[in-house]
């Protein structure tokens, strides 16, 4: 949007690739930063059984040969109730150099793409 500030430090991409928590849990990743994403899932991620606050492993598949693995922590979920959905802000912790190195190759390629 025109005339926002991004109070970010580091902005987020518009991005649309696959991603995998767990060995339950697949959707679709939004949007992506050097320190977190916003993705979107067909179920809820939390069941009434669980914390949201624990870390868990997250694994994004940006090709067949830039895949990361790291620990995340949930920072926010909403139900996207007209589209059936389900969204999530998260932050990723104790993310591995080589796997930030992953991460700003695709925000880069991504960038100057047409």
């Amino acid at each position: 949007m025109e005339g926002m500030i991004e109070k970010r430090n580091f902005p987020r991409i518009q991005l649309d690739f696959p991603i995998k928590i767990d060995p339950h849990f697949s959707g679709r990743v939004l949007d992506l930063s050097e320190r977190g994403l916003n993705f979107v899932l067909d179920e809820p991620f939390f069941s009434k059984y669980s914390n949201n606050e624990n870390n868990r492993d997250i694994v994004i598949e940006f090709s067949q040969k830039n895949v990361i693995k790291t620990e995340f922590k949930t920072i926010w979920g909403r139900h996207l109730i007209e589209k059936e959905k389900f969204s999530y802000g998260i932050c990723f912790i104790n993310i591995r150099e080589s796997s930030l190195q992953t991460i700003r190759t695709v925000l880069l390629e991504e960038a100057i793409s047409p």
